[in-house]
């Protein structure tokens, strides 16, 4: 059994008072001499953790780089800078807990601490946020906001007041140990909160808020920014009020019940009635002395009585009768002190500036029959083009007049071409032996599509597929570009006769391979017969074709094509239009038959899991807020990575009809590498921003995107230069890679043609 001595002396050394830690910089003498001295007196317990925590900094400072234990080890060397291990960063004392902690100095702990809350809280307003100062009133409810504001970052300077002591029953509640029984509210939420944060500054009021101390509170080493009001005494209720309206302070109080909020603020309105005059002009010192009992009344009239939870309001009936006081549950305290730190920061942000009084009513948003329906995503899996085999069968050869089944056979492989997201902008009218090619305006006018030059390089492609199906069947098609200006829909007019023997059907088979295909590839370089064979079609086709297979081009090509993919996706028109496109199920893809279908992105389920994250504009404006995004590069970066080549097509020719012809030599030249297996995938985002930037004067792009597009074009001109008087058509990689997982549907015959005798 152990004597009396030993048990006066753990009261001697129990520690009630003490709650600020000392902190000692061990390059200072007079800091070094305290803590041998504290190391002498015996019973100091040392953590020191800082090699762990340089390590973890390192890694934070350099988010995108997969650091290996030496190149940790290395930057952990780098930053010390030959500073002794011992001697960096700061040693903090807790003394009733009496550890001797070794960690980071302020503004690194800031950071590290810190990391894990961006972006959802970006650097730029986590500073601002340790600038203020936060008062909290009552700490049972309010020890949770109290202590989640400081995990959180959410203030730098804290006031706490409460007259309290912790009792055995607050323990349902509060955070705290059976040996921290009988010492104040105030010490145990200040000890908590640095112990987190050893840099906080806090003062206590132990005495709660009285007459004497209000002022105090309320302006002492600066004016509060913010209240949060968890006490018990109504009293206290109304007076702090008065004093936050006097100041101009907002307040905010969580209630245990219902998660019920009441903001009030005062800093903007000035003249609100307290407690949104739910006590009409009752003051505070009307209610001095109150019993519990005397309290119910005006608690009722403070939180409705008829938006009262029904067991709050049994125990109401039952205070002082079966129980002692009003239940509060941990569960509820711990709603609460969540629900007061997120209005808090936000209200401080200013992105939130309503009063009011407000719900988060748990048992009522997880209760029976409140789940949400979730819908299991269908995968779209297709072999493109299999419900529409007869449209490509060959007719029979006719003598005379253009039949109807020759022209939907024209249509059918003109329809084959690529065209930007796949919205195949072509309408063809048959009269007689005459097709005109109209740009159908419902699938135009994107911001990609600048002054319709896209639409009219995917019509160019088109009519090379029509030219070629109608030789094969024995017909010649004469095409004239932009025939009646008084006409700018009509791009093009197609002259058809017979013209002799029709070409073996085996002409069509590349049609039909031709494919945007958007695998990896091996990296192998293309080979030297095969960039001949593309140039040759390209001179062929009257087209320019610049083609590099250097290691250090690729890689400045991918660098600015990452970069300008996420100025698409940052750009809430560009953003809005490529989201657009995707078609994420086979029920999209099948009702549209336009569009790009996921498995056409060739994307890993890592990949496909981000893009529908990226498809969100709202995580995108969160993105670009904050100034990040350089994930959004990588794609690109990866793709190109492992091309054979790079290219970029051009007309030496200005105008529309530039590009009309560029898209009959682009096809030609995509159709070639079809036919050498070589997959081909278009950047066509660039090409068209800079039509846009340089022919359009910038129209549509903010001064930032004028500044990235001008940085891009001289990046590219040092792989490709641009030539005075070329059109530029087309950007993009070549492969030797797999088959494409998938194939992208094309419009009905009928929804693209018509045909009159």
């Amino acid at each position: 059994m152990l004597g009396g001595n030993f048990v006066s002396r753990l009261v001697a050394s129990d520690d009630r008072t003490s709650f600020r830690p000392a902190i000692f910089d061990l390059s200072v003498d007079a800091d070094l001499e305290c803590v041998a001295q504290l190391l002498a007196s015996g019973g100091v317990v040392i953590h020191d953790t800082i090699h762990e925590q340089l390590e973890e900094l390192i890694s934070t400072l350099n988010p995108s780089q997969d650091l290996s234990a030496a190149d940790r080890e290395l930057g952990v060397r780098r930053r010390l800078d030959g500073c002794p291990m011992r001697l960096y960063g700061r040693w903090i004392y807790y003394p009733w807990a009496r550890r001797l902690v070794h960690t980071l100095p302020p503004d690194e702990y800031f950071v590290l601490r810190s990391d894990r809350n961006r972006n959802k809280i970006s650097l730029q307003q986590q500073e601002l946020l340790r600038s203020f100062t936060i008062g909290v009133v009552g700490l049972s409810v309010g020890q949770a906001s109290a202590i989640t504001l400081a995990m959180e970052g959410i203030g730098g300077r804290f006031r706490l007041a409460d007259f309290d002591v912790l009792s055995l029953s607050n323990m349902n509640r509060l955070r705290a140990g059976i040996h921290d029984v009988g010492v104040p509210k105030t010490i145990l939420a200040a000890r908590a909160m640095y112990e987190m944060d050893p840099y906080l500054s806090i003062d206590i009021f132990s005495t709660g808020i009285t007459p004497d101390n209000s002022e105090r509170f309320f302006l002492e080493g600066g004016r509060l920014d913010l209240i949060v009001e968890e006490c018990d005494d109504l009293q206290v209720k109304l007076s702090l009020r008065e004093r936050a309206r006097a100041h101009r302070i907002p307040v905010i109080m969580e209630t245990s019940d219902r998660g019920m909020v009441d903001i009030e603020r005062f800093d903007l309105e000035p003249d609100r009635p307290i407690l949104h005059g739910l006590l009409g002009g009752l003051r505070a010192d009307t209610l001095a002395n109150l019993s519990t009992k005397d309290k119910v009344p005006y608690v009722l009239r403070i939180l409705d009585d008829r938006s009262i939870s029904d067991a709050f309001a049994a125990s109401l009936v039952e205070v002082k009768e079966s129980i002692y006081t009003w239940p509060q549950l941990a569960s509820a305290i711990a709603l609460g002190g969540a629900i007061a730190t997120d209005a808090a920061r936000r209200i401080l942000l200013g992105s939130f500036q309503q009063s009011g009084r407000f719900y988060v009513d748990v048992e009522a948003l997880v209760s029976d029959g409140s789940a949400i329906e979730l819908t299991a995503t269908e995968e779209p899996k297709h072999e493109t083009h299999s419900d529409d085999e007869h449209i490509f069968r060959l007719p029979e050869r006719q003598s005379g007049r253009l039949s109807r089944e020759e022209a939907r056979f024209l249509v059918a492989y003109a329809s084959l071409a690529p065209s930007g997201g796949n919205q195949q902008p072509w309408r063809f009218e048959f009269s007689g032996s005459k097709c005109n090619c109209f740009l159908d305006e419902h699938r135009t006018g994107t911001f990609l599509d600048y002054d319709d030059a896209a639409s009219i390089l995917a019509i160019g492609a088109a009519l090379e597929n029509f030219s070629r199906a109608a030789a094969v069947c024995g017909l010649d098609a004469r095409v004239a570009a932009f025939p009646d200006p008084s006409r700018p829909g009509l791009v093009a007019e197609v002259d058809l006769s017979r013209s002799g023997e029709p070409l073996d059907t085996q002409e069509l088979a590349v049609l039909r391979w031709r494919v945007t295909n958007r695998r990896r590839g091996n990296g192998r370089a293309l080979s030297e017969a095969d960039a001949n064979a593309l140039r040759m079609a390209a001179e062929r086709a009257g087209v320019h074709l610049r083609l590099s297979t250097d290691r250090a081009d690729i890689v400045r090509v991918a660098a600015l094509l990452g970069r300008c993919d996420r100025l698409r996706f940052l750009s809430p028109i560009m953003h809005r239009e490529l989201v657009a496109e995707l078609r994420w199920t086979e029920d999209d893809v099948r009702s549209t038959r336009t569009g790009i279908d996921l498995p056409s992105l060739e994307l890993t389920p890592a990949d496909e899991a981000a893009m529908r994250v990226i498809s969100r504009w709202g995580a995108m404006d969160r993105v670009k807020a904050f100034g990040g995004g350089k994930a959004l590069e990588r794609p690109a970066q990866k793709m190109l990575g492992a091309s054979a080549a790079i290219g970029l097509l051009s007309k030496s020719a200005l105008g529309r009809k530039a590009y009309l012809d560029g898209g009959r030599g682009l096809q030609r030249v995509w159709l070639e590498a079809s036919g050498r297996k070589v997959a081909f995938q278009p950047y066509s985002s660039l090409i068209y921003l800079l039509a846009r930037l340089e022919r359009g004067n910038g129209i549509g792009l903010s001064e930032d995107e004028r500044a990235t597009l001008g940085e891009l074009r001289w990046e590219l001109d040092a792989v490709f230069p641009k030539t005075l008087g070329d059109t530029e058509l087309l950007l993009f990689r070549l492969a030797y890679a797999d088959e494409p997982t998938s194939r992208s549907l094309r419009l009905p015959v009928d929804d693209v043609f018509s045909f009159a005798l």
